[in-house]
């Protein structure tokens, strides 16, 4: 896990040209007029997709409420890397090692999902706006909880494929 403003993300990231043409996507995004219009255009609950690198790399843009720590559940991926940029709000996540965590849903390989119950060891942190946290696998993370009450966000989580 790696957690940094989206201004230092090519210098904290993995230095793979993936990984960076990711990170150099998203830091157009504020002035990339087709983006800002898909963002703006998304209503609660709406997830857009755009394809950056067919299925090595998209980005999920998510307007949502987030919820309170009571209704967390850990998740993790095998398929992908999440770079998750806050676009717009703050986010309460949390991170654990997948092996502290007890599965709750099985593998879901068509979304690239696992679920876990919440642990008491997990570490949490705030997702603010202009900050990415970037998950791989083996990363039990809860994202899209209430700093203090639920409010509404606007996210973009870049999926890069592991064997990009």
């Amino acid at each position: 896990m790696i957690f940094c403003s989206l201004q230092r993300a090519e210098k904290q990231l993995p230095q793979t040209a993936t990984v960076q043409k990711a990170v150099a996507w998203l830091q157009s995004v504020a002035d990339d007029n087709a983006v800002q219009e898909a963002i703006a255009k998304l209503e609660l609950d709406d997830v857009g997709r755009i394809e950056l690198d067919g299925r090595k790399m998209f980005a999920l843009l998510n307007h949502y409420t987030t919820k309170p720590r009571n209704e967390a559940k850990l998740e993790s991926h095998r398929k992908y890397i999440d770079i998750q940029y806050m676009y717009e709000g703050v986010e309460r996540h949390y991170l654990d090692d997948v092996d502290k965590a007890a599965e709750t849903a099985a593998y879901n390989e068509g979304k690239d999902i696992t679920f876990y119950a919440m642990t008491d060891t997990a570490m949490g942190f705030s997702l603010r706006q202009g900050w990415v946290a970037v998950y791989f696998p083996g990363d039990a993370h809860a994202p899209g909880l209430a700093e203090k009450e639920p409010e509404r966000i606007k996210k973009i989580v870049v999926k890069i494929a592991v064997d990009a």
